[in-house]
């Protein structure tokens, strides 16, 4: 290079030392200016399957949402509260019960349940009245209460006690539609009765001191 330099006229030597500084010159700029560039990804496969997972990623997230936000609320239900008999809704008199009959109904409560519960009271009440349903016994609350040899309580005239409270509740409770007895014809207590025929019918339930059967 120093040769060339040497042989060539001084014009020339100024025109190539200034195209060689041209030239530097413009290398550098160029390098600086793709230095100064937004960097692209050496891989660009690579990018686009980053970006589409990130895509993909968001999309499932939006479907979860949207399927939360499109699943019903869940029924909420209600405990079960059973009927209670202590105050029951009070309904229409039956037809073959007359109002000056209540106090008759509430005395053969008295007198054969008196010492049982009010549950016990209204059962032996509900039998009564159960008779007067099925059609197989006399048509009327008198009638089936004096029936010859039907009750102790007749026979021995402790029917004719006054009534308890208690027992016109159980009377008007046993109006009103409570059947603990499930439909009884019959009632006992197996302690005083010996009758094998009493024995012989299907037993509904239990209350108290007294069997209650069909």
């Amino acid at each position: 290079m120093s040769l060339i330099l040497k042989r060539m006229p001084k014009v020339g030597k100024k025109s190539l030392i200034l195209g060689m500084v041209f030239i530097l010159m413009t290398a550098t700029i160029t390098v600086w200016i793709g230095d100064n560039r937004p960097h692209q990804a050496k891989n660009p496969g690579k990018l686009d399957k980053t970006k589409a997972e990130t895509l993909f990623t968001q999309n499932v997230l939006h479907q979860k949402t949207l399927t939360n936000l499109k699943k019903p609320a869940p029924l909420i239900q209600k405990p079960v509260v059973p009927t209670a008999h202590k105050n029951p809704v009070v309904v229409s008199r039956p037809q073959w019960i007359q109002e000056d009959e209540l106090p008759l109904l509430a005395r053969i409560i008295h007198a054969e349940a008196g010492g049982e519960s009010l549950k016990g009271q209204v059962a032996v009440g509900a039998v009564l009245l159960n008779r007067i349903k099925s059609g197989s016994f006399p048509q009327s609350l008198k009638a089936n209460i004096f029936r010859p040899g039907e009750f102790e309580s007749v026979a021995n005239g402790y029917i004719w006690s006054n009534p308890s409270a208690s027992s016109y509740k159980a009377a008007r409770l046993a109006l009103r539609g409570w059947d603990p007895t499930y439909g009884a014809l019959y009632f006992f207590n197996p302690a005083k009765t010996r009758s094998s025929w009493i024995w012989g019918r299907p037993i509904h339930t239990v209350i108290g001191q007294h069997n209650f059967a069909g």
